[in-house]
């Protein structure tokens, strides 16, 4: 996932990113804001002393297109989990055909 914003000149800016598979757990909606709990990537490790997860909120202007939007990634994890199952079933599958 990979969160832009316009700038009035047209040019996309990178704020962040996130792959699904960084994301700690499925995201929420309160209200008009969306939260994301992803792994951060690049930094050192350290315990956090809160011990609370790294989050991510988008403020979105409203609680429909926020929930739309949280139903959009649960989608697309599903579908990616879905994916990458087939894949290994199909990777068994050939690794027995060569024993035969």
């Amino acid at each position: 996932m990979c969160v832009k914003e316009i700038e009035c000149v047209g040019h996309f800016n990178r704020e962040w990113e996130c792959l699904f598979e960084h994301f700690s757990r499925p995201p929420y909606v309160d209200g008009g804001d969306l939260m994301i709990y992803c792994k951060e990537q690049n930094k050192l490790m350290f315990q956090k002393r809160d011990g609370l997860e790294p989050m991510r909120v988008l403020h979105l202007k409203y609680p429909a297109t926020a929930q739309k939007l949280c139903e959009a990634i649960e989608q697309a994890q599903s579908a990616q989990r879905q994916h990458r199952m087939v894949k290994q079933k199909s990777q068994r599958f050939l690794k027995q055909g060569d024993r035969c």
